[in-house]
């Protein structure tokens, strides 16, 4: 009697090795693919197909939003060896800055390129930053709409062009950013600002919003920044924002002296607010710049809006009452964090479980700063749901927070 494989079982079919392996990482995918030969050449006969597959389960929104025809250096030439269908020159119609340097034209009909793991890694790795920043803000109570996550994909998006024609024409396309992509940016704007000011001590101030929206990597700056995974001390941000602008005069002289200031090489002063990040000299109009422009030029009011979205997602104007985030809004995890135990087994329900086991798990494994909104407050609000235990549990959380206080 044969053996049983396991990889060489579902690889029979396509679609069947499409749902067995969409809910592996994409890590996983690519080991797989280097150590199976059965898997790479099922995968290999229909690439693009596959890459496609699983860029619309794991992230539907990104798939959609940040089309791969645009970012050429996460394509591959096709498996199979298939040649363009049609003339490829369309990119050549593009405007370019003058400063743009153009490499040496291929010869039409070459191999077609199609999306390849590196995009597929990219678009997965959007997603769960996307997610974080939101989740992020809500755990610090400043919530906002389910839409805004397709919003920020966009801004993202937007974040890599690197001209202010390019940024703006794709501002102009309606079908692209519609009227509720614009109200959803601006909101994600002004909560942005309201994280960065703290109501009592401030600073009052819009720098370290506009630093981070003009970040050269995109949104993954501003990540890092609200996980605490960089930008933890007051010289990493001086230094971000020394990158991304800086006074003339300032440059000239380092430059002069060929010294670095605040750790910043000279050549590096205040270039990531320049077109090209650097290779050009006009000013590259942020996100939140270009969502203003774009809704005077539609001849949308966003300033009497304002109030609304400060509060927006803290009242509840028709019960009268405060909104707690909920748990689908607080949820993070990390594979760099240790997983979550499993789920203890509560043989009596009479039994006070601990509030991790019951309702800490429902926010991933990302754990809560002391002055977040907790998971057991997103219980609170709807309390008349709750289990027994859960209800108990909390109650016990709660009796043991005023003892320790």
């Amino acid at each position: 009697m044969a053996p049983f494989r396991l990889i060489e079982s579902f690889c029979t079919d396509w679609w069947f090795m499409i749902n067995v392996t969409q809910h592996l990482t994409v890590k996983e995918l690519v080991r797989l693919y280097s150590v199976s030969r059965v898997f790479h050449d099922l995968v290999n006969s229909r690439f693009q197909s596959t890459i496609a597959a699983w860029a619309q389960f794991k992230s539907p929104a990104g798939w959609s939003v940040l089309l791969w025809k645009c970012y050429h250096k996460y394509t591959v030439p096709d498996p199979l060896g298939t040649p363009w269908l049609k003339d490829t020159s369309l990119i050549d119609h593009i405007p370019k800055p003058p400063w743009y340097t153009c490499g040496p034209k291929g010869p039409q009909n070459t191999v077609r390129r199609v999306p390849g793991f590196q995009y597929l890694a990219m678009v997965c790795q959007r997603e769960t930053r996307t997610r974080d920043i939101l989740a992020c803000l809500a755990r610090a109570g400043h919530r906002l709409p389910r839409t805004t996550h397709v919003t920020l994909l966009k801004i993202w998006m937007l974040m890599d062009m690197a001209t202010n024609e390019l940024r703006g024409a794709f501002m102009r396309n309606r079908r692209l950013w519609k009227m509720r992509d614009l109200y959803n940016a601006q909101m994600f704007f002004v909560k942005l600002h309201m994280r960065f000011n703290e109501p009592m001590f401030g600073p009052e101030s819009h720098i370290l919003a506009e630093v981070f929206l003009g970040a050269r990597k995109g949104l993954t700056p501003l990540w890092q920044l609200l996980r605490g995974k960089a930008y933890t001390t007051p010289l990493e941000v001086i230094q971000q924002s020394l990158r991304y602008n800086v006074a003339e005069d300032v440059v000239q002289h380092y430059l002069l002296l060929g010294l670095a200031y605040y750790g910043v090489h000279p050549t590096d002063l205040g270039e990531e607010h320049k077109e090209g990040w650097g290779a050009g000299h006009m000013h590259l109009l942020r996100p939140d710049e270009l969502v203003a422009v774009e809704a005077v030029r539609r001849g949308v009011p966003m300033r009497p809006h304002i109030l609304f979205m400060i509060f927006w997602g803290h009242v509840d104007w028709e019960k009268r009452c405060n909104l707690v985030p909920t748990e689908e809004e607080m949820y993070m995890s990390d594979d760099d964090l240790p997983r979550l135990p499993p789920i203890t087994a509560i043989k009596n329900p009479e039994l006070i479980d601990s509030v991790q086991n019951l309702i800490g798990r429902r926010c991933g494994n990302v754990p809560f700063d002391y002055d977040d909104w907790q998971p057991k407050h997103a219980l609170k609000a709807r309390w008349s749901t709750l289990t027994r235990a859960e209800k108990l549990a909390i109650i016990a959380d709660d009796e043991n927070e005023q003892l320790s206080a």
